[in-house]
């Protein structure tokens, strides 16, 4: 919400940012569509489109070191998603979620769906098989376009190819930790002036069945 827009018309919308121009600023960004009522994960659905209803990368704004004159952008977005549409699943093998996973480690009891990725000749009854162990963060962006913000990343796909090819013969297991509506907080660590960072530096290499 600190980048929502202030109404100006029925077409027109405006949102002023101050930025530490001492060094070059890249600003990379998006336009999602917000209204009253609608569920976070909606709302990241509702992202803009081209004209032809078709993806689109993120816009990309360039601010020069020691820039002190104002800077305007004008921005049309010709569509946005609907959030409301028949969702397709795209994942290749298996996934498994666990709701509501608790996080015992913090304070205030939060809790993460966790998405188990598999390839499609997993047995969990084959003991004796081991597969190297992935983790990652955005889970929702990892393997299902019907849960992904602005197209998912095609893990499922790239092990499956990978596998296919003899490259990772073996396949692998991944683990996402879905992301939530504090996404930037929780990614960022405190680098001194970080607003609110919620971020803790981990790091872990396993193996599993």
């Amino acid at each position: 919400m600190d980048y929502a827009f202030t109404k100006v018309d029925d077409l027109h919308y405006t949102l002023s940012i101050d930025l530490d121009t001492s060094s070059e600023v890249k600003i990379e960004y998006k336009y999602t569509k917000q209204v009253e009522g609608m569920t976070v994960a909606d709302q990241w659905r509702a992202t803009e489109k081209d004209a032809q209803g078709g993806e689109l990368g993120n816009r990309l704004l360039t601010v020069p070191a020691n820039n002190s004159e104002p800077i305007i952008v004008n921005d049309t977005v010709a569509q946005f998603a609907d959030p409301t549409a028949p969702i397709e699943h795209t994942v290749v093998g298996n996934l498994d979620i666990i709701e509501d996973f608790a996080m015992p480690q913090f304070a205030d009891g939060r809790k993460r769906n966790i998405r188990v990725w598999t390839p499609e000749d997993y047995d969990k009854d084959d003991t004796a098989k081991r597969y190297p162990v992935v983790y990652m963060h955005d889970a929702q962006n990892l393997f299902d376009s019907a849960t992904s913000f602005a197209g998912e990343w095609k893990v499922d796909e790239t092990i499956t190819d990978l596998m296919k090819d003899s490259t990772l013969s073996g396949g692998a297991i991944v683990v996402g930790i879905d992301n939530s509506e504090y996404r930037m907080r929780e990614y960022t660590p405190n680098w001194g002036d970080t607003k609110t960072p919620r971020a803790i530096n981990t790091a872990s290499l396993s193996s599993r069945r």
